[in-house]
């Protein structure tokens, strides 16, 4: 067995895990296929830490709720809903975990938000520590009076700020990102970033969290850290990430000079 201590910071997109057009779905096949990677690396020594978006378990409640607004008794109503639904779909994934004998341990994020919005990440550490696969997803709760979304892009961003993994990649249902033909584009600027932010394909699926430009601009911050890629659920292709290498079916996010 080769000896590793990489770190790789890993979010199973939440389109991906949970359709966002196909409410409570989850998509077991492309959850199944990351988890093979990630078991076939960490049997090589990497370590990880994965996180998931909520996909139509969480954004659908969400929005039907006005979960960004003042929280009335209607919409409290909606929080609670919200919860439940991304702890099913939580469960559903670490149960893929588990049937492929992978010592993780699943987190709620929102209770380890302090009183000043940061988090507590110890648990995260003595988790890693102890070669453990610290599971997190986005997540909602209440703050003075309002609900409080914290997405699993934010979440990647302030762990890898903390943690400063080695690679960090976002699996999603595309190639990488797309341009307006469809092809992938292997290496993605924050001018290539300008260009797509003026075709609409880009922006139409529900997404209280800020949809793909929020998240190509978390992929640009944690880029300033380590290598970033947005990649599809392909075991070669998660694998030559993993390592460091470019495939020819994801992006590279790079910052400009």
């Amino acid at each position: 067995m080769n000896v590793s201590s990489k770190l790789v910071l890993l979010k199973i997109g939440g389109n991906l895990a949970s359709p966002k057009d196909k409410f409570r779905e989850v998509d077991y096949r492309n959850i199944e296929e990351v988890v093979k990677v990630i078991k076939y690396k960490f049997n090589q020594g990497y370590n990880f830490i994965i996180l998931h978006g909520g996909g139509s378990h969480a954004h659908t409640p969400s929005r039907c709720y006005g979960l960004t607004r003042i929280l009335y008794k209607d919409n409290a109503l909606g929080l609670s809903l919200t919860k439940l639904l991304l702890k099913e779909l939580n469960l559903e994934i670490c149960k893929i975990f588990i049937r492929y004998g992978l010592p993780i341990l699943m987190f709620d994020t929102c209770s380890l938000i302090r009183h000043d919005n940061t988090l507590d990440l110890h648990v995260i550490d003595e988790a890693i520590k102890s070669r453990f696969i610290p599971i997190l997803h986005g997540d909602i709760t209440v703050i003075e009076h309002r609900s409080f979304i914290i997405s699993s892009d934010d979440l990647a961003l302030i762990l890898a700020k903390k943690y400063r993994p080695d690679i960090t990649i976002f699996i999603i249902r595309e190639r990488g990102i797309v341009d307006r033909y469809g092809n992938t584009i292997r290496r993605v600027t924050p001018d290539i970033l300008k260009d797509l932010m003026k075709t609409e394909e880009n922006m139409n699926y529900v997404d209280v969290t800020g949809g793909i430009m929020k998240k190509l601009n978390v992929c640009f911050e944690i880029s300033k850290i380590c290598k970033v890629y947005i990649c599809p659920p392909e075991f070669e292709c998660l694998c030559s990430c993993i390592d460091g290498f470019e495939c020819d079916r994801c992006s590279l996010i790079e910052t400009s000079n």
